[in-house]
């Protein structure tokens, strides 16, 4: 049997994210785009693997390679990290996969992750987890995974492209007091997600089911990072990172809430107590990977008010008391 050797040539092209657009009373909007590996498979004399001479490259800290034969058994992984030693030689250097020729093989690809994974076989790889310790937390910069199915090499040269989707989503939180009476002042203190996940299924929809897989105090964000939603005068969102959660009936679907110093002509909130906006971050409940969700809550009149659309538990005015006026 003739054996080949595989050209691999990986370019990472980082785009933005998908987007699924979430205002109050607003519809949804999804706009697709990916992060792609190209690549090709080529019977020479030797491997070349550069995934970082290109634009973009320094959103790209470490990469863990794997090829996997058609039987499930890991035939070649590969290394890199700008943290060794070798990493400028890895940039020059070639990369030997010594793959037979006929032969159907899956490449799989991580990125950003802080160190090496070590699997044995397909299964392995395909119920490989990435956990986090805090939420939102890249060690490494933003994770990044893909893989490429039933690759035969059949021919000379096969031309390989691997899409790399962002392990995490993105909700791009907006506070929008247009529609508020003149006499209401509402400052935002702090804000946090509920039920954010602590790690997801590299490989599939990432599905966590019981209480200990969940930031269960929440993503909490205080006055350094939330400065956004309450200064007028800038209109970029806050940006909260969030790991995939495709499992609805756990129980555990994600919100957020909003602990706000309120202040009118007739109410007030006394010196720590807040009234509390809630909001699920998506309505179907859904957070998928490599999205972005545009969340922009809109308060009207004296903010305190519900239409019929807002649950009960959206807003909850019980801290407010009567204003003392002098």
């Amino acid at each position: 049997m003739r054996q080949i050797y595989t050209l691999l040539t990986l370019i990472l092209l980082i785009s933005c994210l998908t987007s699924s657009c979430r205002k109050i009373c607003c519809v949804d909007n999804r706009i697709k785009t990916e992060v792609v590996a190209e690549g090709e498979l080529k019977r020479g004399s030797r491997v070349f693997l550069s995934p970082y001479m290109v634009s973009g490259a320094n959103d790209i800290h470490d990469l863990n390679i794997f090829v996997f034969n058609d039987f499930g058994v890991l035939e070649r992984s590969h290394y890199i990290n700008r943290g060794s030693p070798d990493y400028d030689k890895d940039l020059e250097k070639d990369i030997e996969f010594n793959l037979l020729y006929g032969v159907t093989y899956s490449i799989y690809a991580m990125a950003n992750l802080g160190y090496e994974v070590r699997v044995g076989s397909l299964e392995e790889m395909k119920q490989y987890e990435f956990p986090i310790s805090y939420p939102g937390e890249m060690i490494a910069g933003m994770p990044l995974a893909g893989r490429l199915e039933k690759v035969l090499t059949n021919e000379d040269a096969v031309y390989v492209k691997i899409p790399l989707e962002r392990l995490f989503a993105r909700v791009d939180l907006s506070f929008d007091r247009s529609n508020l009476d003149k006499d209401v002042d509402m400052r935002i203190a702090s804000a946090k997600i509920v039920y954010s996940p602590k790690m997801i299924l590299v490989f599939g929809d990432s599905k966590p089911e019981r209480s200990e897989q969940f930031f269960l105090a929440g993503h909490i964000f205080t006055e350094d990072g939330i400065w956004k939603l309450n200064n007028k005068t800038v209109r970029d969102p806050l940006e909260i990172y969030i790991l995939e959660n495709m499992g609805m009936n756990n129980g555990y679907r994600p919100y957020l809430e909003l602990y706000i110093e309120y202040l009118s002509d007739s109410l007030q909130t006394p010196t720590n107590e807040y009234l509390i906006y809630r909001a699920y971050l998506k309505d179907d409940g859904y957070i998928r990977r490599n999205c972005v969700y545009p969340l922009t809550i809109c308060p009207q009149g004296n903010g305190l008010g519900a239409t019929p659309d807002t649950p009960t538990w959206a807003i909850d005015a019980s801290a407010l008391k009567q204003r003392n006026r002098q």
